[in-house]
């Protein structure tokens, strides 16, 4: 809102204001009498996030206006921020659902989402055994710190925070990236908008990617925001749950996976590779971007970055297997091979989450493909058998796209497919075809 008043923007955010609770409302109408349990709770929790951002948003635009038009960007916030709420309860009252789509449905989706046409068969077995060999690397990278099990590496992790702010915190790890990256030269780095690091809404309890950009084709473009939740209150209400968070899911080494997941050369570095007329005019899809940054945190740690610090490592293989944990849910549930409650006792298993914390993310994760997208577009995007030789070419490939969506040694939907299966699985399919090839009855190859 730089230049408010005079920024058109703000008379823009009073007119989306003044129009949100009719719109709400018209929504609620059509909203039926069922939902899917795991996007009817997401909902409740975006409207009531989105009512306390209304409200931060209203009153830091407020504190540079005249009091008069600052009074009333304050009633437009306060109306509109309540139509959240009424929203929030209308969510509320609607009969959740499982949702399970079945095998042949869930191709569909697989094929019309996101371009993948593998059969989900070999998906589920590529998966199964992605969950088991990074839960095996895990174990290994634990025990080469001295953590006699999985619980103990988790503790070792929580333990390790600079008692500075969240925010100070992920500055300092996203200078260390970019100087790594730099050391390594193994991809470009073009920054041609910056990058600010934001406090974000204060119910956000993580560190998410929020891109705050001016029109695409301006001469001065806004810097892209990356938004990160303020722990720094413990003495407060919620001061506990606020430490627990900051130990367990913004310690330290994991900040250092985030910077590279959220900026290099993850989500940022490929924004940079902009604008393109042609890629604001495809449907969006996760595979690609979640995938290639999900991936990136692989060869990072490969190529050095937690040489003298052991533990990033261990933090990047718990965010694999937390991303695999969730693929291997949501396809498991969707062709019936799980309950929701296997599912939950299996992720809890694999993860050491609490029961309450693995049912909730069953449900929330099987609602939602892009969470398995992750590790599908991970696989996409050349994980397994050499992956930082494939980096460049990769790299290359993310370049290009600010140029034609359909560039790249893949075609992305939805002008063609994706082949998400990993050197891994190619091998274990040649085995497969190897066996039936000498049956009885059958020659053997040469």
């Amino acid at each position: 809102m730089s230049g408010y008043p005079d920024d058109p923007r703000g008379e823009a955010l009073a007119a989306h204001l003044a129009a949100l609770p009719d719109f709400l409302r018209r929504c609620a109408g059509l909203l039926g009498d069922r939902i899917v349990a795991g996007a009817r709770l997401r909902c409740v929790e975006q409207a009531a996030a989105r009512s306390a951002h209304i409200r931060e948003t209203a009153a830091e635009a407020a504190r540079r206006l005249p009091e008069s038009r600052a009074a009333a960007l304050a009633a437009l916030a306060g109306s509109a921020a309540a139509a959240c709420e009424d929203f929030r309860a209308a969510l509320a009252a609607l009969r959740p659902v499982a949702g399970v789509l079945g095998p042949e449905r869930l191709a569909g989706q697989l094929v019309a989402v996101e371009g993948i046409v593998d059969p989900v068969a070999d998906l589920l077995d590529e998966v199964h055994a992605e969950v088991a060999e990074v839960g095996a690397a895990l174990d290994a990278a634990g025990a080469a710190v001295g953590a006699g099990s999985r619980a103990h590496a988790y503790a070792m992790l929580a333990g390790r925070m600079e008692p500075v702010p969240v925010r100070d915190a992920v500055e300092a790890a996203i200078q260390r990236v970019v100087a790594f990256w730099r050391e390594r030269d193994v991809v470009p780095l073009a920054v041609d908008t910056p990058l600010e690091v934001a406090v974000a809404p204060s119910n956000a309890i993580t560190a998410e990617i929020a891109f705050d950009v001016g029109a695409p084709y301006t001469a001065n473009r806004a810097p892209y925001v990356l938004r990160v939740p303020d722990l720094s209150d413990l003495s407060g209400p919620g001061g506990g749950e606020r430490a627990r968070l900051r130990r367990e899911y913004l310690n330290d080494p994991m900040l250092e996976v985030i910077a590279v997941h959220d900026t290099f050369v993850g989500h940022y570095e490929a924004a940079l590779r902009g604008p393109s007329a042609l890629r604001t005019c495809v449907r969006w899809s996760a595979g690609f971007p979640e995938g290639w940054s999900h991936y990136a945190e692989e060869p990072a740690v490969e190529q050095g970055l937690a040489g003298d610090r052991p533990l990033v490592r261990v933090a990047q293989l718990n965010a694999a297997l937390e991303c695999a944990v969730r693929c291997l849910v949501y396809l498991a549930i969707h062709v019936g091979q799980w309950s929701f409650m296997q599912a939950a006792e299996q992720a809890a298993s694999s993860c050491l989450w609490p029961p309450d914390r693995a049912l909730r993310e069953v449900v929330m994760t099987t609602s939602s493909l892009s969470s398995a997208m992750y590790t599908l577009g991970k696989c996409a995007s050349g994980s397994g058998g050499g992956c930082c030789a494939r980096m460049p070419r990769r790299a290359d490939y993310v370049t290009s796209m600010s140029g034609s969506w359909t560039a790249g040694t893949r075609r992305c939907p939805p002008f063609g497919s994706t082949n998400v299966t990993s050197s891994r699985g190619r091998r274990r399919r040649a085995d497969v075809a190897r066996r039936e090839s000498v049956r009885p009855g059958r020659h053997r190859p040469p």
